[in-house]
């Protein structure tokens, strides 16, 4: 997940030049903090619900589409 963010905040960069400055790499650094943080959160989530007797992939599934909703 962290490459595709890499990525996804590189490109736009790249295509209208922005240099990559100080601020622009910590911008980068905390997109990936940002990024790393939510997938803890799914998974912690998943397996929450795995100990409380879900199946697994249902427990993953639920993680997933628990992340995607906005609090």
């Amino acid at each position: 997940m962290a490459a595709r963010t890499v990525l996804s905040a590189f490109y736009p960069a790249y295509m209208v030049q922005i240099e990559t400055d100080v601020y622009s790499q910590i911008g980068l650094v905390m997109l990936i903090g940002l990024a790393a943080k939510n997938a803890i959160l799914i998974v912690e989530f998943a397996k929450e619900r795995y100990e409380k007797g879900k199946p697994l992939v249902d427990a993953v599934l639920e993680g997933r589409d628990f992340a995607c909703v906005p609090s």
